[in-house]
């Protein structure tokens, strides 16, 4: 499995996107509690709860001990599932502050449930699926070295076909004509 420095920049990059979201809905949670006249909602106190559990430590493991990085749509609808719960808490923590409801509450923690789970089927499903291509790209590749080790030229050139002999032959001729010097066949 293929791991790139830019896969690691951008879970390090969500990561402190969500370091920073957690701290700013702690903190809006804190403020907004102090101005709530002594009427408390856990929504939201807690709100920050989703985005730190679901957001802050998953893009932690993955950018410090991550192999396998999740596919754009696979993040993308991730961190949109927890960007989700998260508004809705402090959204049901306002409602709740102020003694009244409203059926968007369940719309965001619908909306925010199925994408955490589109999320996270997709990524699980790309690493079943890269497992198996690595485990067959693997497996053939041991196949295909017993096959053709017998099968190299007195120049050390490993000769698969007769196609890619005849494509070397070819690019061998062109070089000659560019550099003007023959080279080994």
């Amino acid at each position: 499995m293929f791991t790139s420095d830019t896969d690691r920049k951008s879970a390090f990059r969500s990561l402190i996107f969500f370091v920073i979201f957690t701290a700013f809905m702690a903190l809006f949670g804190a403020i907004y509690e102090i101005f709530s006249h002594g009427v408390y909602s856990y929504f939201m106190i807690y709100a920050f709860a989703f985005s730190l559990v679901l957001g802050v430590i998953p893009h932690l493991f993955i950018a410090l001990y991550g192999k396998v990085f999740p596919k754009p749509i696979s993040k993308n609808c991730w961190n949109l599932g927890v960007i989700t719960l998260t508004v809705g808490s402090a959204f049901y923590g306002v409602l709740d502050i102020f003694g009244t409801t409203n059926f968007t509450v369940l719309v965001y923690l619908s909306i925010g449930s199925v994408l955490i789970i589109t999320g996270l089927t997709t990524f699980i499903v790309t690493i079943v699926k890269e497992g198996k291509n690595a485990e067959t790209a693997y497996i053939e590749d041991e196949n295909i070295d017993e096959e053709k080790a017998e099968e190299v030229d007195e120049t050390g050139v490993e000769v698969i076909d007769e196609d890619t002999e005849e494509i070397v032959e070819i690019a061998a001729d062109n070089m000659e004509e560019v550099y003007g010097e023959e080279t080994d066949e």
